[in-house]
């Protein structure tokens, strides 16, 4: 045919294409499970003029609509990641429903996942990032999700494990869309025990619309690989590091699937030693320079145990119980001096070694019931859950005068602490039209009961008495009430989603010691928009809008000390009113490189500040609301191949931050500019063998008051794949250059004249070993499209 010819075809269609539209639509689903694959590729070409071409792709329910230019034949094709592609050619009048079009599943892609083409280590959905883990040779060396989320766009983890988002915040955590209810320690070890085989994809969500919770300013949804197989599997992995001292940890996982009926068994073990150390440097009302040094070694023997059952009698009906028990217990021996010399430095003020052994135990128990039940276009979901956490803790401050070898203070500390949460929740999903309609309701309750006791020991005589200045009985009682209305649908290629949440909360902090009592009750009303633009299939764009609130942590409520050395302690303030958020954020890809925008102000922000004791030389941190914080960052993802063997991945994020920091009758309100890179290079051998070099810096940053110095650190790792990549050994350095400890410093020293550090030991020598096992062999049932989640969320 002529070029020109095909030329003039092409002109009449963009002229007549918008008056001369025939519909077509049909559905995408599982051959064997009969479940809607989201997501499916549609191509559809004439049969006699391939030139003209039209794409798209199913929703989350697996339905499709395509425009075609005329009634004729047609060539339809319809793919999917994971399944076999199906082909064949279909005549097509002026409104044609094909149906059900069901997609076999590949068993050897489901049991071995591979990243390609259409299955991008990084991309978009709705302006949330998706991370493919499993199969990604960016992420092949990572020793478990711990070590990945190092390596994941806009997330930062700091030396002692904690993660951050973009603008401060602490992400929460799910597990295949429901939440983990695990925090802190615990969560942390859980991270441990994934190791990236393990995990299909993680889901970034930096702006959380109207079905999650208004406290969750930010979620990460982790999403493991589904067991496609009938009878029973397994792996097993294992984690040891050595630095000054060693520490492993070790995960069972078992999988039995027969029919309708599947369960697993998770038993981990974390045994061994960390270390941290502390030290300060601070000028003294006295014109005395005091320096603290402190040194900590913890002894953990951390076991834990999970227990999951799903049963899905046919199509319609799905149910399942998660039982978890995790216990953390640890032998913290913790030593230290406070040695303060005058000014000119030469004579010696006061001279104070310090013994603080600690015993601490964490019991961390949850169960969880979930119902669904779906039938063609609506889905209807319940989710109950209970979380008990207790914690007991027992400590000995024992301080002696160096000068004269006195000891000069001794007190110990008893505390039991007791929080349990109680959830019950009801989803709905319709679709109506092009467009789908969620809604639900929840209902929280969360008990905190908490118990400390001060003991001095008294000169003379020597014996214990009660300190009843320190001492504290503090109950806190929360209800949260809650309700949300979301609608998504696409208007041509733009998918738009939009909701609102409102949160009715009541709150009674009661203490005992003290006989006072504080009750709060407000309402808040959360909106929350996304507008999801596919230019093409190279690019595309998202905006959105969200409203959150923070609500005050119970340690930050609980009016109790909490010492980090004798002379350094935080306060709880109960008093404190929660924070609100309104954040925008804009997304744009290009292939495979990622630009993420976020802006926003915090109002009434729940911070800390130092208050100094001139009399007793005590440092205080202190609970507030600060008036308000504004906040910016910019995240770039810039990957490239340098040739078949060497991959580098670049990520430059930098933050923009002012609050303003009422302190001492002044106002403070710097604006603080800093940056972070990261640089991970891979080296892929062959398909079993890979390398890489992990580069990460952080440029001076800080708040209001401190100043955070630069630091970074280097890791590097191998990996090799063995007996078809059922076993999978891992070695890592990491901190090869032991750079990676935090030094703080006060902005302004006519106020305060101090400057700390922590140091949390990250050199070390890591290995991993996970090997894969089990009888399974028949293929079962593929994965449920993310649908299955959309209103437990």
């Amino acid at each position: 045919m002529p070029r020109s010819f095909k030329l003039f075809k092409l002109l009449i269609f963009i002229l007549y294409a918008p008056f001369s539209f025939s519909q077509v639509k049909g559905r995408v689903v599982d051959s064997v499970a009969i479940l809607p694959i989201k997501g499916a590729s549609i191509t559809l070409v004439l049969a006699d003029d391939s030139s003209h071409l039209v794409t798209g792709s199913a929703d989350s329910l697996g339905y499709f609509e395509l425009a075609v230019i005329r009634p004729a034949r047609y060539i339809l094709r319809v793919s999917s990641v994971g399944y076999n592609a199906k082909q064949f050619s279909v005549a097509l009048a002026d409104k044609h429903d094909l149906g059900a079009i069901r997609l076999s599943p590949r068993p050897q892609v489901l049991e071995n996942i591979t990243v390609t083409a259409g299955q991008r280590p990084v991309s978009l959905s709705q302006g949330n990032t998706i991370i493919q883990v499993a199969g990604n040779t960016q992420l092949k060396t990572a020793l478990n999700l711990l070590d990945v989320l190092k390596n994941t766009p806009g997330i930062q983890v700091a030396a002692d494990g904690s993660l951050q988002m973009g603008n401060r915040v602490r992400p929460v955590f799910f597990l295949n869309g429901k939440p983990l209810l695990l925090d802190g320690e615990a969560l942390n070890n859980y991270l441990k025990t994934l190791t990236p085989d393990k995990v299909a994809s993680m889901e970034v969500i930096t702006n959380p619309g109207a079905q999650y919770d208004a406290e969750y300013k930010g979620v990460i949804d982790i999403r493991l690989k589904k067991n496609h197989t009938e009878g029973w599997s397994g792996n097993y992995s294992s984690l040891l590091q050595q630095n000054r001292y060693t520490n492993s940890n070790h995960t069972l996982n078992l999988f039995y699937t027969r029919d309708k009926f599947s369960a697993t068994a998770v038993a981990s073990y974390m045994a061994g030693s960390d270390i941290y150390r502390y030290r300060t440097y601070q000028h003294l009302a006295s014109t005395d320079i005091l320096q603290t040094k402190l040194d900590q070694k913890n002894l953990q023997r951390n076991p834990g145990i999970q227990l999951g059952i799903s049963y899905q009698p046919n199509t319609m009906h799905q149910m399942g119980l998660q039982l978890r028990d995790y216990i953390i217990n640890s032998q913290r021996e913790r030593s230290g001096s406070l040695y303060a010399v005058k000014k000119a430095g030469d004579e010696i003020a006061f001279f104070t070694k310090s013994n603080n052994p600690t015993h601490y135990v964490q019991k961390n128990r949850s169960a969880r019931l979930d119902y669904t039940f779906q039938k063609e276009k609506t889905r209807i979901s319940f989710l109950g859950s209970v979380l008990e956490v207790t914690n007991t803790q027992q400590d000995a401050f024992i301080n002696t005068d160096q000068l004269t070898q006195k000891e000069s203070e001794h007190w110990n500390t008893d505390l039991l602490n007791k929080i349990r949460v109680y959830t019950a929740q009801a989803d709905l999903s319709r679709k109506l039209k092009n467009w789908y309609l969620d809604a639900g309701v929840k209902f929280s309750r969360s008990v905190t009961n908490n118990d400390i006791r001060y003991d001095t020991l008294q000169i003379d005589p020597p014996v214990f008495v009660p300190d009843a200045s320190r001492s504290n009985l503090f109950i806190y009682n929360e209800d949260i009430n809650a309700a949300y209305i979301s609608a998504n649908g696409k208007i041509g290629s733009i998918q738009v989603t939009a909701g609102l949440r409102g949160e009715q909360t009541l709150s009674r902090a009661h203490s005992v010691t003290t006989a006072s009592s504080i009750h709060k009750s407000y309402i808040q009303w959360l909106p929350s928009a996304t507008v999801h633009y596919q230019i093409d299939q190279r690019q595309e764009l998202s905006f959105s809008y969200a409203r959150r609130i923070t609500r005050p942590p119970f340690s930050q409520l609980n009016p109790f000390r909490f010492y980090l050395s004798a002379l350094n302690y935080w306060i709880g303030n109960p008093y404190l009113d929660p924070s609100t958020t309104s954040q925008f954020k804009i997304n744009y890809r290009f292939r495979s490189y990622l630009l993420e925008l976020n802006a926003g102000k915090e109002s009434d922000v729940i911070s800390r500040y130092p208050m100094y004791d001139t009399v007793t030389n005590e440092m205080a941190f202190l609970g507030t609301n600060l008036p308000y914080r504004k906040f910016a960052n910019i995240s770039v993802v810039l990957p490239f191949t340098v040739n078949k063997l060497w991959q580098i991945n670049l990520q430059l994020m930098g933050y923009y931050n002012k609050e303003q920091q009422p302190y001492l009758d002044k106002i403070y309100n710097p604006v603080v500019y800093n940056y972070v890179l990261k640089l991970n290079q891979v080296f892929t051998f062959n398909n079993h063998f890979s390398a890489t070099v992990f580069t990460n810096y952080e440029s001076r940053s800080g708040n209001s008051l401190y100043i955070f110095k630069p630091m970074y650190h280097i890791d590097i790792a191998l990996q090799k794949g063995w007996f078809s990549n059922k076993l999978h050994t891992r070695v890592a350095f990491s901190d090869i250059l032991n750079t990676y400890y935090q030094q703080l410093q006060f902005r302004y020293k006519e106020i305060i004249n101090n400057q700390f550090s922590h140091w949390w030991g990250m050199q070390k020598l890591q290995a991993t070993i996970s090997y894969s096992f089990g009888k399974a062999s028949q293929h079962k049932k593929t994965a449920v499209s993310e649908e299955e989640n959309r209103a437990t969320r």
